[in-house]
């Protein structure tokens, strides 16, 4: 069976108990993503499309604001070049 989610939920690590919180429905449906946080912000970096196969879209959550907004996108020459990635935060950087 193969589900694509519509949504996106959040949650506060360091609240007790755990509380799961929709936050803004993202504007993509992607697998095989990488995401990080940094800054106040949530990086969903390439990964497979529903709709056109691999990419290396880049798609930025501002927590604050709970808006999705477009990043700039993976380097690379290929579509395949944004799957299977993978992502990190080091020094207030993704």
């Amino acid at each position: 069976h193969e589900a694509w989610h519509t949504t996106a939920w959040s949650a506060d690590l360091s609240r007790r108990p755990l509380v799961w919180e929709r936050i803004a429905d993202p504007p993509f449906q992607r697998r095989a993503l990488a995401l990080a946080a940094s800054n106040g912000k949530v990086y969903a970096i390439g990964g497979m499309n529903k709709e056109g196969g691999p990419t290396r879209e880049v798609a930025v959550f501002d927590t604050r604001g709970d808006i999705w907004r477009e990043g700039p996108e993976l380097r690379g020459e290929k579509p395949i070049d944004g799957f299977g990635a993978a992502a990190c935060e080091a020094d207030g950087h993704v």
